[in-house]
């Protein structure tokens, strides 16, 4: 019987050192993170060649450029994002309308490209392909 009684104070000493103290709430479980959003595209400049014939083509080149992504309704600017030497980018948003306005290097003159409007679905990142005029012809 005494030796029952040892045990069962040191089982329960024990289990009291081990305990978190009083007041002490266990750390969250941390939440999985949710899938991103976005856009991810290209950026190409184009025509690249002064003169272009049947024998000579002249595809389009990548483009380093700055992009600006705003939401359709307000205007207010949420993200911008630069292409890099290969004409890649990709900007994480969340879902919504959004317009992306490619930004000239040379306001009101070439290269220049069109504002385009774009949907960003949850959990994917919307493709996009922005096209830069170079003002050669």
């Amino acid at each position: 019987m005494r030796q029952g009684l040892v045990y069962l104070i040191l089982a329960t000493s024990l289990a009291l050192a081990c305990a978190p103290p009083a007041g002490d709430t266990p750390p969250p479980t941390p939440t999985p993170a949710a899938p991103q959003a976005g856009l991810e595209g290209l950026v190409l400049i184009g025509p690249a060649c002064p003169v272009i014939g049947k024998d000579t083509p002249c595809p389009d080149e990548p483009y380093e450029a700055t992009l600006v992504v705003k939401e359709s309704s307000t205007g207010r600017k949420v993200a911008t994002v630069q292409s890099g030497p290969d004409g890649l980018f990709r900007v994480a948003v969340p879902p919504g309308e959004y317009l992306l306005e490619p930004q000239s290097p040379n306001p009101g003159a070439p290269p220049f490209a069109e504002p385009q409007r774009v949907a960003v679905e949850a959990g994917r990142f919307t493709p996009v392909q922005v096209l830069y005029e170079s003002g050669i012809r």
